[in-house]
């Protein structure tokens, strides 16, 4: 007995064996703690969230059982190693571990629950999966570095750096770094615009500049647009939201203006009967809906009609071949009614 006494009193490295006994103990103790707790924590989580409907407390389930446990490993060695320890540098660095374990564990609850936002919002916006995942994928990304870079600022705060000083002479290294990503940036938030604000989706037919085509992919610094002829236009999502974008799919309706002129000679009850003619030609075409015709011009070359109506389509396919009907009938009505068009007669306007 006095033997195992004087064992336990043999000093090592400054510490006797029984304080390592202890320490191992604890360690020992802390892992099977977390083990036991964190097993029933999650267990216990699982069946309160089986009884309700929301979502948030599978959020919250979800958040802990994402902890590494590792990190748990880390906690049951702080206070063993801080018993052991006397040098007051390396307790210094323990702090400045079991600081940066509590600020990891903050980061990723808030991020956890910014994600459960995220996906509720998508949700009740229906919002396709893709465009979500590249809105959130940037989101998160912002998020991150903001919220890392308080982390890291609170870390070196309670480890005893000055923070304010080193906030100082980070600021002019800061405006560089900004300086060099702002383009990067801009995109990245020129993403959140289009994703929110929804100018155009995915599928969507749109003119902008001298460009048009199908939106085939809205990513998270460019935006991949499929020209009619063929090739894929990739677009910056900057350059996007500072364009005037037209929207073709969303067209409801499309106003079609176009004139007719007819000879001089043409007999004047004939003249009467080309409102009526075409008015019923327009009335009985699929998809029209008709505005108007007017006599507007006793010209030079030829006597104008001016004839308006709308195609109730936004595609382009539509009105092409509304009015392709409407030409074709309109010469033979103008054929059977002996009825001679001008050679100059004004080009269809749109």
């Amino acid at each position: 007995m006095e033997y195992l006494n004087d064992l336990l009193q043999l000093d090592l490295g400054g510490n006797n064996v029984r304080e390592y006994l202890l320490a191992v103990g604890l360690f020992l103790t802390g892992i099977l703690f977390f083990r036991v707790v964190f097993r029933n924590v999650i267990l216990a989580l699982k069946k309160i969230a089986s009884y309700t409907s929301a979502d948030f407390d599978d959020v919250v389930v979800s958040s802990i059982n994402k902890i590494p446990f590792f990190i748990f490993i880390l906690l049951s060695l702080y206070f063993p190693l801080i018993s052991l320890i006397k040098n007051e540098k390396a307790v210094l660095v323990f702090d400045g571990v079991l600081i940066t374990i509590l600020v990891y564990l903050m980061i990723h609850v808030i991020l956890t629950f910014i994600e459960y936002g995220f996906i509720i919002y998508a949700m009740k916006k229906e919002v396709g999966k893709v465009e979500a995942r590249n809105a959130f994928i940037g989101i998160k990304l912002v998020l991150k570095i903001v919220l890392w870079a308080f982390g890291l600022l609170l870390i070196l705060s309670n480890i005893g750096f000055n923070v304010t000083s080193l906030v100082a002479s980070l600021g002019i290294g800061g405006v560089a770094i900004a300086l060099a990503v702002q383009n990067i940036l801009g995109d990245i938030f020129s993403s959140f615009s289009l994703y929110f604000d929804k100018p155009f989706v995915v599928g969507d037919y749109i003119a902008f500049d001298s460009f048009e085509g199908i939106v085939e992919k809205i990513g998270l610094k460019t935006t991949r647009i499929r020209m009619p002829q063929g090739e894929e236009l990739i677009v910056s999502n900057k350059d996007l939201t500072n364009a005037k974008i037209r929207n073709l799919k969303r067209i409801e309706k499309r106003k079609v203006s176009f004139d007719i002129a007819v000879l001089h000679k043409t007999p004047l009850e004939k003249l009467k009967k080309i409102n009526s003619m075409i008015e019923n030609i327009i009335k009985n075409e699929k998809n029209t809906e008709f505005d108007g015709i007017y006599l507007y011009q006793l010209g030079d070359y030829g006597l104008k009609f001016s004839v308006v109506y709308y195609v109730l389509s936004g595609k382009g396919v539509d009105y092409l071949i509304a009015h392709q009907n409407i030409n074709f009938k309109i010469l033979a009505e103008f054929e059977r009614e002996g009825i001679e068009m001008a050679h100059l007669a004004q080009p269809i306007r749109l």
